[in-house]
């Protein structure tokens, strides 16, 4: 059998044994926040100068 062959009936295998075991799916779980509850006030002249760099 052809080496190419078997590596991809091994990779065909793992991906069937995760669909059907569901772990992708399981692996994040996603929470929606917004920067302007959790991030402090900018500093103004910070602000500037990456403006200015940028």
């Amino acid at each position: 059998m052809d080496v190419r062959l078997t590596a991809r009936m091994l990779k065909a295998g793992w991906l069937v044994i995760l669909l059907l075991t569901g772990a992708p799916a399981m692996a994040f779980e996603f929470e929606c926040v917004r920067q302007v509850d959790y991030l402090p006030e900018l500093d103004k002249d910070a602000d500037e100068l990456f403006m200015q760099a940028r």
